[in-house]
C-alpha cells in the first residue's frame, strides 16, 4: 500500500502562531496542521502587512521591523477580545454558585471545568460571557452590547460546527455547555420562552448522547458539569412547556437517560432542585397529557399514545403522584443543620399540594375552589405560607406551586396571602421569572376584580399563563 508522506516539520520558519508558540510548522496552505488540530488563529507573515498596527503582549513574537501579528496570540487558548471578557472568564467557575440549593454539596459553588472550558474553547466562551455580561452592567455600559454580541457569535459558530458533527467528546462537551449557557440566559435574563425551549432541547440532545458513550461519567469534574446542565434541563423544560408544544418529544426522550448522574435520590448530588427530580417529572408529564388529550372535550378520549387512552395515561398520573406524595428523600435525614431540611421538605409539600390541585381538576374539570378536596389542598398550602419562610435568592422553584395555589383559592383573603407571598417571591428571583410571576399575579387580581373578561369554559383552558386558572372571578366561586 502506497503510504503518504506527511509534511516536513520546519522549526525557524511557517506561520508567526506556531513560531511563538516555539512549536514545528508543517507550511500546510491557509492554516497549517497545529493551528487546525488546536483550533486557534493561524497567522502568516504575508497577511499582517495590511492589517495596521496592533498592541503586541509578551505572549506575541517579537517580530521584526514591519511584521505585525495579526492577532493576539495567548499560549495557543483564543484571545480576549477585552477586559470585560477576560474578567467574565476568570471568574467562570463561579459563575452560577447563586443558584445552587443550600441542600446541594458546596463542591458545586465551584466548578473548575467551567473555567477551562470557557479558556479552551470560543464557543463556550462567547456563550458564558453572554450570560455573564447581561447582568454586569455596574462594571460597563458596553456590557450589554457585549452580551449580544457574544450571543451571536456564539450562535454562528454552533451553526457552522453542529451540522457537520461534532468530531470529539472535548468539542461535544463545549457545545453542550454553550448551549447551556444560552438556554439560561433565554431563560433567567431575556425571558424568551420559546428560545430558551429551542436551547434546553439541544442541551437535552448533546447531553443524553454524552451519556451513552461508555465510561463517561467517570471523571467527577465532568459529572459535576453534567449534573448542572441536566438540572437546568428539568427545571427550564418543566416550568416552561406550558409555552411551547413542542416539547412534548422532548418528556417522551428523557426516559432514564439521567438516572446515572443521581443514583439513591441524594439530594447532596442535586445542584439546583434539591432532589425534586420526580416532581418535575410528572409536572412535564401532566402538562404533555393536558395537550394530547385536552380535559373536557370528549372526542379527545379515544386518541391514542401508543395503546393507552387518555383514561389509562391519567391512571398512570395518578399512582406516579401517589407514590412521591409522601415520599420524602431519605437523605434529608443526615443533613446538618434543621433549618435547611425544614426549608426543602416545606417546599417539597408546597409542590406536591400544588400538582394534586392541578390532577384533581384534570380528573374532574367541573371542579370549583369551594370542593372539598382542592379547598383541603389550598388550605393545608396556606397553613405552611404563614408559618414557614420558603424564600431562597435566586431560587424559582415555587413560582408555578404558588400561582396555581392563586388560581385555587376560593375567598379574596386567601388569594391576597397567596399574593403577598408572591410578591415576596418577586424581590428575590431572576427577572425573567420575577416577570412570570408579577404578571401572574397581576392578571388574577384583575380578574377576580372584575376587570378582565374572557371566554374560558374551564379553568384548564387557559396554558399560557399557567396550566390552571378560575373561570370564573374567584369572589364568585
Amino acid at each position: 500500500m502506497h503510504r503518504l508522506s506527511s509534511r516536513k516539520l520546519k522549526t525557524k520558519t511557517g506561520c508567526l502562531t506556531c513560531v511563538a508558540r516555539r512549536k514545528k510548522c508543517d507550511e500546510a496552505p491557509s492554516r497549517c496542521g497545529n493551528c487546525t488540530r488546536l483550533n486557534i488563529t493561524c497567522v502568516w507573515r504575508e497577511h499582517t502587512q495590511s492589517d495596521g498596527l496592533r498592541a503586541i503582549t509578551s505572549t506575541n513574537l517579537r517580530a521584526k521591523s514591519g511584521l505585525v501579528l495579526h492577532t493576539t496570540i495567548t499560549n495557543g487558548y483564543p484571545p480576549f477580545r477585552s477586559d470585560l471578557e477576560k474578567q467574565l472568564t476568570l471568574e467562570a467557575p463561579e459563575v452560577l454558585s447563586a443558584l445552587v440549593s443550600c441542600m446541594a454539596s458546596p463542591d458545586f459553588q465551584k466548578a473548575s471545568l467551567l473555567g477551562t472550558f470557557s479558556t479552551e474553547s470560543r464557543v463556550v466562551r462567547h456563550a458564558l460571557v453572554a450570560f455573564s455580561a447581561h447582568t454586569s452592567a455596574p462594571r460597563s455600559e458596553h456590557s450589554y452590547r457585549l452580551s449580544l454580541g457574544s450571543y451571536q457569535d456564539c450562535i454562528m459558530e454552533l451553526r457552522a460546527s453542529l451540522p457537520r458533527g461534532v468530531q470529539s467528546a472535548a468539542e461535544q462537551d463545549h457545545a453542550l455547555v454553550a448551549v447551556m449557557f444560552l438556554g439560561l440566559l433565554e431563560g433567567l435574563q431575556i425571558g424568551d420562552s420559546r428560545n430558551a425551549v429551542t436551547h434546553f432541547d439541544m442541551c437535552q440532545k448533546l447531553l443524553s448522547a454524552r451519556l451513552s458513550d461508555e465510561g463517561v461519567p467517570k471523571d467527577p469534574a465532568l459529572v459535576k458539569v453534567y449534573r448542572l446542565a441536566a438540572e437546568c434541563i428539568m427545571y427550564n423544560v418543566a416550568t416552561l412547556l406550558p409555552f411551547d408544544t413542542r416539547l412534548d418529544r422532548v418528556v417522551r426522550d428523557w426516559g432514564s437517560s439521567f438516572e446515572c448522574l443521581f443514583p439513591a435520590n441524594d439530594h447532596e448530588l442535586s445542584p439546583f432542585l434539591g432532589g425534586f427530580h420526580d416532581i418535575y417529572r410528572l409536572m412535564m408529564n401532566i402538562n404533555v397529557y393536558l395537550r394530547t388529550f385536552q380535559p373536557g372535550n370528549s372526542m379527545q378520549h379515544d386518541l391514542l399514545i401508543g395503546r393507552q387512552n387518555s383514561n389509562q395515561v391519567l391512571a398512570t398520573l395518578q399512582t406516579e403522584f401517589r407514590m412521591l406524595e409522601n415520599n420524602i428523600p431519605a437523605s434529608y435525614d443526615r443533613v446538618d443543620g434543621a433549618a435547611g431540611t425544614r426549608l426543602y421538605i416545606a417546599k417539597r409539600r408546597i409542590s406536591v399540594l400544588a400538582l394534586k390541585i392541578h390532577l384533581s381538576k384534570i380528573r374532574e374539570p367541573t371542579m370549583l375552589a369551594s370542593d372539598l378536596p382542592v379547598r383541603q389542598s389550598v388550605q393545608e398550602a396556606l397553613e405552611i405560607l404563614r408559618h414557614e419562610d420558603l424564600r431562597e435568592p435566586g431560587n424559582p422553584a415555587l413560582r408555578w406551586p404558588l400561582t396555581i395555589l392563586a388560581c385555587a383559592t376560593d375567598n379574596d383573603l386567601d388569594l391576597q396571602l397567596v399574593v403577598a407571598k408572591m410578591k415576596e417571591f418577586e424581590l428575590i428571583l431572576d427577572p425573567s421569572n420575577a416577570f412570570k410571576l408579577r404578571c401572574s399575579y397581576i392578571f388574577l387580581q384583575q380578574w377576580a376584580e372584575g376587570v378582565i373578561q374572557t371566554g374560558l369554559k374551564t379553568p384548564m383552558d387557559i396554558f399560557l399563563l399557567e396550566p390552571m386558572c378560575p373561570a370564573k372571578p374567584l369572589s364568585e366561586l
